[in-house]
């Protein structure tokens, strides 16, 4: 292919967005507008690992409305996907997937931009749609908060920040077919696999310090 044709970027959608947003509390409301840019899927392989990469970069701006000083506030935002899968074992029934997702945004990045965030980095085990318990602490000690969710079962107490500027997490899933343990427990129980993940996040929250949250 030409050289042209290396550094053409492969855009998949382009798209507007106009929102008026009424907030919950008392500081009323945001208009919000946005282009959103999504880049990819950039595929490769390696033998037998399949890999896929998608960014989604976003530029706006935000302008609240019943305050006394209202004025534009510009953000950006991006966002990029990685996912790598293989197959695995001598009958290559085992599969093992790892998926891996950064995203970052700049300083005036609307709230439910920031929550949108936090939803896509969240880690199997924690309560993020449980009722929050504002008298349980959470040990500050990532070694404790695992020890606590694997003897003590405290893993829905734990409550991660939902609303992040920035978060770097992935997960890793290893799927393993009951006949690749035992032809007799696969004739009973029939088509199934057992799946193993382990989900991980190192993010920064829009009012706290970074926090790190893991799950086996």
């Amino acid at each position: 292919r030409s050289l042209g044709e290396r550094l053409m970027l492969p855009v998949r959608t382009i798209s507007s967005r106009f929102e008026h947003i009424q907030e919950t509390d008392q500081r009323g409301a945001q208009c919000i507008a946005s282009v959103d840019t999504e880049l990819g899927q950039f595929e490769s392989a390696w033998g037998s690992v399949r890999s896929s990469t998608s960014v989604v970069a976003k530029l706006g701006g935000k302008m609240d409305i019943g305050m006394e000083e209202s004025r534009l506030e510009p953000y950006a935002s991006c966002c990029a996907v990685n996912e790598q899968s293989t197959h695995l074992g001598k009958s290559r029934g085992m599969h093992l997937s790892l998926r891996n997702v950064v995203s970052t945004s700049s300083r005036h990045i609307p709230s439910h931009e920031a929550y949108h965030i936090g939803l896509s980095s969240r880690v199997r085990g924690y309560g993020y749609n449980a009722k929050r318990n504002r008298n349980h602490s959470r040990p500050k000690n990532p070694v404790a908060m695992l020890r606590n969710t694997l003897e003590a079962c405290q893993g829905e107490l734990i409550h991660p920040p939902r609303s992040l500027s920035s978060a770097v997490s992935g997960s890793l899933e290893l799927r393993v077919p009951f006949d690749c343990l035992s032809q007799a427990a696969a004739r009973i129980i029939g088509d199934g696999s057992i799946v193993v993940f382990g989900d991980w996040c190192f993010a920064s929250p829009t009012n706290t310090n970074a926090s790190r949250y893991s799950s086996v």
